[in-house]
């Protein structure tokens, strides 16, 4: 089996890096992400911890019930986070956790549970491959 190049999830670059309030207007959430061309983001509290996230798929969803998204709160449209995990879990186990739960982005905490940003699958695969030759932008170190 071809061991990851970097070992742990704190050791590769975090593409996504967007995270919101609870009280953030969805609309604002919405505008983040298509102009970022990501799909989700962490939805954080007043401590910085996260407590949920939002995708575009909530986001339709909430337009198809008839929400106002600029005045409807990104709490009142979040999905909760099944998994975050913290800097220094183990790039197999953020790859496991994205293959069983099919999950596109994991939020990354540092130790004292604040947002460091998100790892996607595409963040995770490369960090797992090492780059192949290409160059070491976007990796930490």
């Amino acid at each position: 089996m071809m061991k990851p190049h970097y070992a742990t999830v704190g050791d590769i670059k975090k593409t996504n890096t967007l995270s919101a309030r609870e009280e953030t207007p969805a609309y604002q959430v919405a505008l983040a992400l298509l102009e970022s061309g990501l799909h989700g983001m962490p939805i954080l509290n007043s401590e910085e911890k996260v407590v949920g996230k939002v995708s575009e798929l909530d986001l339709l969803k909430a337009l198809m019930e008839g929400k106002d998204l600029e005045t409807t709160p990104a709490v009142e449209v979040m999905r909760g986070c099944p998994v975050v995990i913290d800097e220094g879990t183990p790039l197999e186990e953020v790859a496991n956790y994205m293959v069983q739960l099919r999950l596109f982005r994991i939020p990354v905490v540092d130790r004292e549970n604040h947002l460091v940003g998100s790892v996607t699958r595409h963040d995770v695969l490369r960090g797992w491959m090492g780059g192949l030759g290409l160059t070491h932008e976007g990796f930490w170190g």
